[in-house]
């Protein structure tokens, strides 16, 4: 496992890598990070839009993106994908 020690090096160590992000309004993304910014605005690419299902613990693909830029201010949370 990778020596985390600071948010920085978790947004260094999660660039190139499959991503999750929620967002402010309960939606969900994965996709490759591929820039953050001071902002928080994300680039990600091979994103997709899924739906959660708390009960049974999947994931549903609502729609793909081959690039997706999210604005900061949207943002809830980024983690790593281990799916």
């Amino acid at each position: 496992m990778e020596n985390i020690t600071n948010a920085s090096d978790f947004v260094q160590n999660s660039l190139g890598k499959k991503t999750l992000v929620k967002l402010t309004n309960d939606e969900f993304y994965e996709g490759t990070l591929i820039s953050i910014d001071g902002a928080f605005n994300l680039y990600l690419i091979d994103s997709k839009l899924v739906n959660e299902d708390d009960d049974k613990n999947k994931k549903e693909e609502v729609k793909t993106y081959k690039n997706l830029f999210i604005r900061g201010n949207n943002v809830l949370y980024i983690a790593p994908c281990f799916n």
